[in-house]
């Protein structure tokens, strides 16, 4: 689900339960400074049953690994005319991810995109290729003119027929979750309904 709260891998299932870390770290912190010796102790025990449940409901986070088409990375130039082809042959919509190996926010999507919820969906229904855009300059005119991209990473989206969905195009690490899970699943092609 995706209310929940991810944090350094580690995944709490709401606000309140991520919350009692901090809020029991800030208790032991006051507790320290107070004079009432009985105060001090049950704040004291008020922060570790805080921390202890802040622990126990921590749980890791679900991960999917799916592989990018040929298992390549993949230069603008070498795949692009070929995307309709590989879209009809593959009967799967297809997202174009544009990746640098200066990227370090690329390091974050990808992470992103191997949540459970995401890398099943993606895994499933979509082919994902990988496209090498480190030498940005050369490329940056033609992204922004053809695909929308401004910046990198980014994502675009095309849908089984073939058709780039323009206004659909995703810039940087941090896209909107709900909104990625909205298209994957609005324009993937799965075997059975989701």
């Amino acid at each position: 689900m995706i209310s929940s709260i991810i944090f350094y891998d580690y995944e709490w299932q709401n606000i309140y339960l991520f919350l009692c870390g901090p809020l029991s770290l800030f208790i032991l912190i006051y507790s320290i400074f107070e004079k009432n010796n009985k105060k001090k102790y049950f704040l004291f025990f008020l922060s570790a049953i805080l921390t202890i449940l802040f622990i126990l409901t921590a749980k890791k986070t679900a991960k999917i690994q799916f592989s990018y088409y040929k298992n390549k990375l993949f230069l603008l130039e070498e795949i692009e005319k070929q995307i309709p082809i590989i879209i009809q042959k593959e009967k799967k919509p297809a997202i174009l991810y544009f990746y640098a190996d200066w990227c370090h926010s690329c390091k974050d999507l990808e992470e992103r995109l191997t949540r459970k919820e995401i890398g099943e969906l993606i895994q499933n229904g979509w082919i994902i290729i990988k496209i090498d855009v480190t030498n940005y300059d050369k490329y940056k005119d033609y992204l922004l003119e053809n695909y929308g991209v401004y910046g990198i990473p980014a994502l675009s989206f095309y849908d089984k027929e073939g058709k780039l969905i323009k206004p659909f195009t995703m810039i940087g690490a941090e896209i909107p979750l709900k909104t990625l899970i909205s298209i994957l699943r609005q324009f993937g092609v799965f075997e059975r309904p989701i």
